[in-house]
């Protein structure tokens, strides 16, 4: 996915986020690799709902949401940060 040249060859991809989604034991995962990987693809609107879906079932590593690089096109939103704000209210308060 990090390949700039294969980023836009979806259908690969594709197949693979919807084997991932059979694997519910892992969704809170897939779900915040499928918003890195919409991020990548510039697609705000996705990679936000994506990551909210992720958080909602539990995902909890606040580094990684404030500095994976996947996330750089989301990172200053506002939605991202009310998410920060909801999810991780004492991380958020100390930055």
């Amino acid at each position: 996915m990090r390949v700039p040249e294969m980023i836009n060859k979806t259908e690969n991809i594709d197949f693979l986020f919807e084997q991932l989604f059979n694997y519910k034991e892992h969704d809170v995962y897939t779900w915040f690799h499928h918003a890195c990987y919409k991020a990548l693809k510039q697609d705000k609107k996705d990679a936000l709902e994506s990551i909210e879906k992720a958080l909602k079932l539990g995902f909890g590593n606040y580094f990684m949401l404030t500095n994976d690089n996947d996330l750089e096109l989301i990172r200053n939103a506002s939605e991202f940060k009310t998410l920060l704000q909801t999810y991780f209210p004492a991380e958020t308060k100390k930055n």
